[in-house]
């Protein structure tokens, strides 16, 4: 039930209210352990008394946020109220009252104040602080930041939604149109000492949480034109600007703390002829920067040599994980024949993030080194690629042998790895594909190619947007912790913050619309708290200064 709660009100010899201040109130039942109790919870603060009714239900009132308004809280509805109003003949009225201008611009609010108020909190705010210490570079890499978050998906382009958005009054330097080909922003970030400034200020927030942050690490090789997913951001920088791009930043090396998954650093690591030499310099030099311990590396086939697997055979110090190639030194096809009987009975499935697996683990030798071949059938894959392939050879098909239709029904989802660890083949295949979890992350920003010519991209713009999908992509992975254990995922809560709207006054004060029950609680889970009206000066200068 809402009712108005009013306090301290004055009233004149005729009894009308000079003073004296109103919230709309809910009274809620709450379960104790001694049983049940009441409790009150503003709903809205109404602001200054200038009218209630004689059953105090209703009534005219001053609002910080919505200016000269009526309220009643039989149907929960505000309405309009003319300053000459005859119930409010006479009543003190301050000098200036806070009211919105009529042709004040309105701008989305709820959104962008919840998402700084929380990279301030959550420390990313001073990160990026430390990395940019140039103010317009800062409040560039924010407005890139709260837009590839916040947009959630939709078309809107960079340039129209900082237009819309608070953003847009706490940088009034940075002009909007600038933003959508933003070719400098992203040079910028291609910058090799800033990407080092970054993951420097990046692994020391972290060590403040999680003193082990980074002591268990493990190295990952991403091809950029085929180890990433579809729409993928990295996937579609290749093959949009193939012929801008050099052969030697084709590939990308990430270094991972192993407990939550998030980069420290990234490499462009040649893609023809790569050694274990490669990663090697890459793991070397990011140790040095940034005082980290990587425990395992997993690999792509490319890396896959005598120089690795004599290296890192059984019982090294250091865990490879590596696809086994299709050719000569590896025993790829005599191991399906060995396995063949087994991979009919079906007895060693199991279900695994991409359905139905069949997974084996055996011994081997290559190269003169013990190791352990891990192999696979995905079910769905070999079912997909043989009714294909049968669809089109169906007559081939019936004169081949028992072995070779065997294999064609199961070679669209054999595989195999080659590893020095000791597990089960489910645990295996988890550790080396749980590498993905990173590269799906990047694909936050899926859309931004759209806001700068293909034409333009080179080296040093695309090591930039790499740079900017990692931020955008640790942004994201705290945001969504915070919201683990909710009913809320991250698009529910950018969605619902999307309503509240903001106008500002003249004098440098923006008003705050009120926020529905459901604003209320999104930030709530976040613990910041929703100001009626704002200081835009002190607030930019709280954001630049965190």
């Amino acid at each position: 039930m809402v009712f108005i709660r009013a306090q301290n009100i004055k009233r004149d010899s005729s009894g009308r209210i000079t003073g004296g201040t109103a919230s709309a109130v809910r009274s809620e039942r709450v379960s104790t352990d001694s049983g049940s109790s009441s409790r009150q919870k503003v709903v809205e603060r109404l602001g200054k008394v200038l009218f209630l009714s004689e059953n105090g239900r209703s009534g005219i009132f001053r609002s910080p946020t919505r200016g000269l308004v009526s309220y009643s809280a039989d149907t929960g509805a505000f309405g309009h109220v003319s300053e000459d109003d005859p119930r409010i003949a006479g009543a003190a009225r301050p000098d200036r009252p806070f009211q919105p201008q009529e042709n004040a611009v309105h701008k989305v609010f709820g959104d962008a104040y919840l998402l700084l108020g929380f990279l301030k909190e959550c420390g990313m705010l001073q990160v990026l602080r430390e990395t940019f210490r140039d103010d317009s570079d800062y409040e560039r890499m924010l407005c890139h930041l709260l837009f590839s978050i916040l947009r959630d998906g939709g078309n809107i382009k960079c340039d129209d939604f900082t237009a819309k958005s608070f953003a847009s009054l706490l940088f009034p330097d940075i002009d909007p149109e600038t933003l959508r080909n933003d070719y400098g922003f992203y040079s910028l970030l291609g910058d090799t000492g800033l990407r080092a400034d970054f993951f420097v200020a990046f692994a020391g927030m972290m060590r403040k949480k999680d003193r082990g942050f980074g002591r268990a690490c493990y190295a990952d090789t991403v091809s950029l034109s085929k180890g990433c997913a579809e729409d993928s951001p990295i996937r579609n920088i290749v093959y949009h600007s193939v012929d801008e791009m050099r052969k030697d930043i084709s590939r990308v090396a990430l270094i991972l703390d192993e407990k939550s998954g998030l980069p420290l650093i990234f490499y462009c690591v040649p893609q023809y002829e790569p050694t274990p030499d490669d990663i090697f310099s890459v793991i070397d030099d990011a140790s040095m920067g940034l005082d980290i311990e990587v425990g395992t590396l997993a690999l792509d086939e490319l890396y896959a040599s005598e120089d690795l697997f004599t290296r890192f055979h059984r019982g090294a110090e250091m865990k490879v994980i590596c696809p086994m190639p299709d050719k000569d030194g590896y025993p790829y096809r005599d191991l399906y024949q060995k396995l063949q009987k087994k991979i009919s009975l079906r007895r060693d499935d199991f279900f695994g993030t991409e359905g139905l697996c069949f997974g084996h683990r055996c011994d081997v030798e290559i190269f003169g080194a013990k190791q352990y071949a891990y192999v696979y059938v995905n079910r769905m894959k070999a079912l997909s690629g043989f009714t294909d392939y049968f669809s089109r050879h169906t007559e081939e098909f019936h004169k081949l042998s028992d072995e070779e239709a065997g294999w064609i029904q199961v070679k669209s989802g054999y595989s195999v790895l080659i590893s020095n660890i000791r597990t089960t083949p489910e645990d295996l295949l988890d550790r080396y594909f749980s590498r993905a979890e990173p590269d799906r992350e990047l694909k936050s920003g899926r859309d931004c190619l759209s806001e700068m010519p293909y034409k333009n991209w080179d080296d040093l713009t695309v090591r930039g947007k790499m740079l900017s999908d990692i931020i955008v992509s640790d942004v994201r992975h705290f945001l969504n912790e915070k919201l683990k254990g909710t009913a809320l995922s991250l698009s529910d809560a950018i969605g619902r913050t999307q309503s509240l709207i903001c106008s500002e006054e003249s004098a440098g004060t923006v008003a705050v619309d009120a926020p529905s029950e459901q604003v209320r609680k999104i930030y709530d889970i976040f613990g910041i708290i929703l100001p009626q009206q704002l200081d835009l000066k002190k607030f930019t200068d709280g954001v630049m200064h965190p």
